[in-house]
């Protein structure tokens, strides 16, 4: 200070003496803080600890970390020969490095190291971010699940967590801030975990068992789009038919696979060829281009129906319906396929008639911002059946998402609706394995999924698919082709909600989640309490948090005891 002191009086510079001007009231203010405002001065050592997979990735960083400090005015250096060291002084105080390595030291306030302290801990602070919790050195978790930046380019994720360990708690919550946002909320619900908090939102429950209506799995949903040029000049996205219509023949052929786990590959081929002359024939598509009509978004009435189709299929087949004389074209290999689809649609007929074969009945609920799809009478009715119209469900929500994704999405191509003003589509699919796994019937539904993963940020939607268990998704006997099918899947998603999982399955964790879980990551899974979640966000970072549910959230969500 007296040096600052001398040089404001007798520097010749005008500029030094205010330089030192400022420099004596800096020191100035420290000194009276020190005597009397409890300010103290600490000598610290700064050091950074690098860490990575490999030795490249560690010079990588030092690279990067380098570059920074330079461009800040400081220099940084690693003292190859005392790595040793380094790593000790982690749980050594200042006076035990002394005795063994000196080091110089810097002083610093009190007040701005305990400045920094809240930057020393893991922290998620997305800019529109809700507050989900604390992560384990106490840093505040601000999550925004639509999100986009360079590295975040798509609103999907996977969750897994085993019973008690907090899935259901922390799916309602994602429901609830997001429907507060006034975002369009759709949840496929297993159990009725749902229903309550769906009703004090103001949304409605239906249940998919036939009792609220009807969904045609024969009506042709909008789910394709292209970009045109307007009169005006201006890009714009129509309803694409033709590739509408062939997504649709290609669902129905999956959705009798579905009803009929047996049928072959050609069995589907051939069904869909049916498919595509019953809709030539009875006049709502035309093999000439120059006379096709629209297909999507008819009145249910114009829509056939499966009880249509199976009397066009045995005029098809039979000269005479009542004796079952087959017509002579047809060769008997053909027949067996022919009887086999037959056999297939009887069944849905007399079977399941109340949920597939009719007109859809099913409330228009495209008005209402938040629906729950009930599948809990359904689970009484066998897998196929379940599947089925959980998959009919499914495209009917993908027809949804582009019905209001679409005029957004030309709305922010034009400028005319910035990011953070679109209305996010979110599915929340429950105890997904009923319908996404491995297992070869349900490898046409995961190809399904997949794509609408990869198409779903353009029209501001996101997909979460959760599960109890990690081998729900990937059962023990699945064919290594569906199981990539799977990995996949799960590769196209950004966030993967990680809760307790038993020991057995952290080895297929560490398979399905290659390389984005570190063995102390996945050793420490088998050991998270209730709520407690490593939340992996693909290319960006891991982040181990618990879930904070408040006393009325805990109220209002309920759950098992």
């Amino acid at each position: 200070m007296t040096e600052y002191l001398d040089r404001m009086h007798n520097d010749r510079d005008v500029v030094s003496r205010t330089e030192a001007e400022e420099s004596y009231q800096e020191l100035n203010t420290l000194l009276r803080n020190v005597r009397n405002g409890g300010e103290s001065i600490k000598e610290v050592v700064i050091r950074l600890y690098v860490s990575g997979r490999t030795k490249d990735e560690v010079d990588e960083k030092l690279n990067e970390i380098f570059v920074f400090l330079n461009a800040m005015d400081f220099k940084g250096t690693v003292y190859l020969n005392e790595q040793k060291f380094e790593s000790q002084a982690l749980t050594m105080s200042l006076t035990q490095q002394e005795s063994v390595l000196q080091r110089i030291k810097k002083d610093i306030p009190s007040q701005t190291i305990a400045i920094g302290v809240p930057f020393h801990s893991v922290s998620l602070n997305d800019e529109h971010g809700v507050y989900f919790g604390e992560s384990d050195t106490g840093g505040n978790i601000l999550l925004d699940l639509f999100y986009k930046d360079s590295r975040r380019t798509s609103y999907d994720g996977v969750f897994v967590g085993a019973k008690g360990a907090g899935k259901s708690h922390a799916l309602k919550k994602i429901l609830l801030e997001e429907a507060i946002q006034g975002h369009r909320m759709r949840t496929i619900d297993s159990t009725g975990e749902f229903v309550k908090l769906v009703d004090v939102l103001g949304g409605k429950t239906i249940s998919l068992d036939g009792t609220d209506g009807m969904i045609n799995p024969l009506e042709v949903n909008a789910v394709a789009v292209r970009e045109k040029v307007d009169d005006l000049g201006k890009n714009v996205q129509e309803i694409d038919e033709v590739t509408s219509f062939n997504q649709h023949k290609h669902k129905l052929s999956t959705f009798y696979g579905l009803m009929n786990p047996d049928a072959k590959a050609k069995d589907k081929q051939l069904f869909r060829i049916v498919i595509d002359q019953f809709y030539k024939d009875i006049g709502l598509w035309s093999a000439n281009p120059d006379k096709q009509t629209n297909i999507t978004n008819l009145n249910p009435e114009d829509y056939p129906t499966f009880s249509e189709l199976l009397q066009y299929l045995r005029e098809l087949v039979y000269e005479d319906q009542e004796f079952k004389n087959v017509r002579p074209n047809i060769s008997e290999d053909r027949l067996k396929q022919y009887q086999s689809i037959e056999l297939t649609l009887q069944d849905i007929i007399s079977s399941n008639g109340a949920m597939f074969d009719g007109h859809t009945t099913i409330e228009n609920f495209k008005q209402y911002s938040i629906i729950n799809f009930s599948i809990r009478q359904l689970n009484a009715m066998g897998d196929e059946v379940k599947k089925a119209q959980l998959f009919n469900v499914m495209n009917l929500l993908f027809d949804e998402m582009v019905y209001f994704g679409s005029p957004q999405f030309q709305a922010y191509n034009r400028r005319e609706l910035k990011l953070e003003d679109a209305v996010r589509y979110r599915l929340i699919f429950d105890e997904a394995h009923n319908l996404i796994s491995a297992s070869e019937t349900d490898a046409p539904v995961v190809e399904k999924c997949e794509k609408f993963i990869r198409e779903d940020r353009k029209y501001f939607a996101g997909f979460i698919f959760a599960s109890q268990d990690i081998k729900d998704f990937i059962p023990e006997d699945s064919q290594e082709q569906n199981v990539a099918k799977v990995k996949t899947l799960f590769s196209q998603t950004t966030y993967r909600f990680i809760m307790r999982q038993d020991t057995s399955n952290v080895e297929k964790l560490g398979n399905v989640f290659s390389q984005e879980l570190s063995d102390s990551e996945l050793s420490v899974i088998p050991q998270l309490g209730t709520g407690e979640v490593i939340l992996n966000i693909a290319g960006v970072n891991n982040v181990k948090f618990k879930i904070d549910i408040s006393e009325e959230e805990n109220d209002l969500f309920g759950g098992g005891a």
